[in-house]
């Protein structure tokens, strides 16, 4: 069995004077006779920085789950917020450096070039005529496997008319010069 009571608002009051009485100190905004409290004036009479100093934020940090902070923020406001030449001022670049795995970004560089173009930049900025003259025509022919460097000639050989051509050229002005006589003096 249910039994309802029904107070007027004056009874109300009274009930909640006799309950709450008149104890000191009381609640700034809070007036027993008022059924709800008047927010601003409580607000006013809290002083903030002792509330901060009383404040244990680890403990606070515990009660919060990382995914339901990241859930709530918006990326795209944070980044309107930052001041990368603030950021750039508090970043060390030899921190930086020392984390940074040069492997994998040589991996990723070899992987995007391209040798083809490499080797045109290159000879548009080689002077074939100083290389000749410091390259150690010794050591070039004491390091090279002769067995893949005749295949590769035969190969340009049979391919490359304009190729074939100047090495016929050069085997003849050879010929030729060997069986010129030697002039006298």
């Amino acid at each position: 069995m249910d039994i309802n009571f029904t107070l007027s608002d004056e009874s109300l009051r009274n009930l909640r004077n006799a309950v709450i009485g008149s104890t000191d100190p009381k609640l700034p905004g809070f007036d027993p006779n008022a059924i709800a409290f008047n927010y601003t004036a409580l607000g006013d009479e809290i002083d903030y920085t002792a509330l901060s100093d009383a404040i244990s934020y680890s403990s606070l940090a515990e009660q919060f789950d990382v995914n339901d902070i990241a859930g709530s923020v918006c990326t795209r406001d944070v980044a309107n917020e930052l001041d990368m030449e603030d950021l750039a001022s508090y970043l060390d670049v030899r921190e930086v450096a020392r984390h940074v795995d040069t492997s994998d970004i040589a991996r990723d560089v070899a992987g995007e070039l391209d040798l083809s173009d490499v080797a045109r930049e290159l000879s548009s900025e080689l002077d074939y005529t100083t290389l000749a003259y410091e390259i150690d025509k010794s050591e070039i022919s004491e390091s090279r496997d002769h067995y893949v460097l005749a295949k590769f000639i035969i190969e340009h050989f049979q391919k490359n008319e304009e190729f074939r051509k100047s090495v016929i050229d050069a085997i003849f002005e050879r010929v030729i010069s060997k069986m010129q006589p030697k002039a006298t003096v």
